[in-house]
């Protein structure tokens, strides 16, 4: 499932619909220690987006990918979501609907049915996130 977000996350990115912000965690697939790393940590490069974060060769280039199960990163995206749709009360939300049980991106109005954006659930909050981004206007 990662491969086909990280996919999604790279269309979206270059059609403008999605962008890296402050506070997103991200990972390269690359396992290359960043210069001033622990020689002995072979593990994937983990690193907070900042706007303004000093290049450091061979660290620096990526390619990144939002690390999906991150609370900031989810954050970030639902921002985008509301952002982007100009609806400051959507949530992405996990419920059983007429149309199937998983994750939706919609307004919660209590007492009131819900109407997401998308129709077909996700299977994940980053998916059906991502989802809201491709079709908003």
């Amino acid at each position: 499932m990662s491969a086909e977000l990280d996919e999604k996350w790279a269309e979206l990115v270059a059609v403008g619909k999605a962008k890296w912000v402050q506070g997103m965690l991200r990972i390269a697939p690359d396992p290359a220690p960043p210069p001033h790393a622990d020689p002995w940590d072979d593990g994937p490069r983990l690193e907070r987006y900042e706007e303004d974060a000093p290049y450091i060769e061979g660290w620096s280039d990526g390619p990144w990918y939002p690390v999906w199960d991150d609370p900031g990163t989810l954050g970030c995206l639902v921002g985008q979501v509301r952002t982007r749709w100009g609806r400051p009360k959507l949530v992405a939300y996990y419920a059983p609907l007429a149309s199937g049980q998983g994750w939706y991106v919609g307004d919660r109005f209590c007492g009131d049915r819900d109407y997401p954006v998308v129709e077909t659930p996700s299977d994940t909050e980053a998916e059906a996130l991502l989802r809201a981004l491709e079709v908003a206007p």
